[in-house]
C-alpha cells in the first residue's frame, strides 16, 4: 500500500511538472507575440523571467518522454504507433497554422508558400517539438538499449557542438540544437534506468532555485539564448526544482494539465494570436494586465475545451488529441520513487 501511495505520489509530481511546464509555454508565447507585436514593452524583469522558463519548459518534456519511454521502446514495431502519433497532429496542426499565416498578411510570423510546401519536413514555429521527439524515439530504437552510451554520445557531440557552432540567437536547427534536445530525452532515459528522478528535498531545491535563476539572468545579460549547450546544468537544475514546486503542490489541476498538455501545445498559439487581434482591434484602450490573463487563460481552456468535444464526437483521434494507433504496451515501473523526503 505504501508503496502504491509512493508511485501515486511520483506520478502526480511528473504530471503537475508538466502542467507547470505547458502553462510557461503558454504564457511566454503569449508575451513573446505580445512584444513582437508592440503590444508590450520590453524590460529586464520579463527578459528574466522569458530565459527562465525557456531555460525548462520545453526539457521537462524531453526530459520525461525519455524517462518514461526506456524501456517501452525497444523495436521498429514500438516506435512505429507512437511515430504516427505524434506526426499526425504535427501535420494536421502545423498545416493548419501554415494556412492561416498565408492568409493573413502583416501576421506576427508570415511563411511562403515555400516553407508551406516543406511543413512535412521543416517544422513551422513551435511544432518543431514534435519532430524533434520521433527522432529521439527513433534513436531510442537504434540505442537497442544502450542509454547510458547515448545519454554520453549526445552530451559529447554538445561539447563538440560548442566548438563548432557559434551560440544560437534563435532557435534553429543548428548543430547545437540537433544535439541538445535529444541529450535531455536520453537524459530522462537515464534517470529512470537509474531509479528515478531525484528526490524532492528541500535542501537541494534551494541551490537548483539559485543556479537556474543566476543562468537565466547570464543569459539576459550576455545576450546568449539559454537553450545553448553550455547551459544545459542550468536547464536540469530548473527542471529539478519545477518537479519539486509540482510535488509538494500536489494539484489535481497541475496534473489534469499535465496529462492533457497535447492539445493545448497544438493550438494554443492559434487561440492567442486570434484572441489578442480580436482584443486590440476592438478594445485598443483595455487595461494591459487583465487582458493577459484572459488570453493566457483562454488560450489553454479552449483547446481542452475543443478536445472535450472531439472525444465526445468521437473526432478525438482525427483531431490529433488522441492516439490513432495504440502503441504495444509494456510494463515499466522505474526503480525510485519521486516522492516528498522527510
Amino acid at each position: 500500500m505504501v508503496a502504491k501511495q509512493g508511485e501515486q505520489a511520483r506520478l502526480s509530481g511528473i504530471d503537475g511538472a508538466r502542467g507547470i511546464a505547458i502553462l510557461a509555454v503558454a504564457f511566454f508565447h503569449m508575451t513573446r507575440g505580445m512584444v513582437q507585436a508592440g503590444h508590450l514593452a520590453p524590460g529586464f524583469a520579463l527578459d528574466l523571467a522569458d530565459r527562465l522558463a525557456y531555460g525548462f519548459h520545453v526539457q521537462v518534456f524531453f526530459l520525461v518522454s525519455g524517462y518514461f519511454l526506456a524501456d517501452r521502446v525497444r523495436t521498429w514495431a514500438d516506435f512505429a504507433p507512437r511515430a504516427v502519433n505524434l506526426y499526425w497532429p504535427y501535420l494536421l496542426w502545423s498545416g493548419i497554422s501554415g494556412v492561416l499565416l498565408l492568409l493573413v498578411p502583416g501576421a506576427n510570423n508570415t511563411i511562403t508558400l515555400r516553407q508551406f510546401v516543406l511543413l512535412p519536413v521543416i517544422p513551422l514555429q513551435h511544432f518543431w517539438f514534435l519532430l524533434y521527439l520521433i527522432g529521439c524515439i527513433a534513436l531510442m530504437v537504434l540505442a537497442r538499449g544502450r542509454v547510458a552510451l547515448m545519454t554520453g554520445a549526445f552530451l559529447a557531440l554538445n561539447l563538440a557542438a560548442l566548438a563548432a557552432d557559434l551560440p544560437p540567437d534563435t532557435l534553429g536547427v543548428t548543430i547545437d540544437n540537433a544535439t541538445y534536445w535529444p541529450a535531455f530525452f536520453f537524459a530522462g532515459a537515464l534517470l529512470a534506468r537509474w531509479g528515478g528522478f531525484p528526490p524532492v528535498r528541500a535542501g537541494w531545491f534551494v541551490p537548483a532555485v539559485v543556479v537556474a535563476l543566476g543562468g537565466a539572468w547570464l543569459s539576459v545579460r550576455s545576450g546568449i539564448d539559454i537553450r545553448w549547450s553550455l547551459f544545459a546544468p542550468v536547464s536540469l537544475c530548473a527542471c529539478y526544482a519545477v518537479l519539486c514546486l509540482a510535488t509538494w503542490a500536489d494539484s489535481r489541476l497541475l496534473a489534469f494539465l499535465g496529462r492533457h498538455s497535447l492539445p493545448i501545445y497544438l493550438v494554443h498559439v492559434m487561440v492567442g494570436s486570434v484572441l489578442r487581434a480580436l482584443v486590440f482591434k476592438l478594445a485598443p484602450g483595455a487595461p494591459l494586465v487583465p487582458v493577459m490573463i484572459a488570453i493566457w487563460a483562454l488560450s489553454v481552456a479552449v483547446p481542452l475545451a475543443m478536445e472535450q468535444v472531439a472525444a465526445r464526437l468521437g473526432l478525438g483521434a482525427l483531431a490529433g488529441f488522441a492516439p490513432l494507433m495504440r502503441p504495444r504496451q509494456r510494463a515499466f515501473i522505474p526503480r525510485g520513487v519521486a516522492g516528498p523526503a522527510g
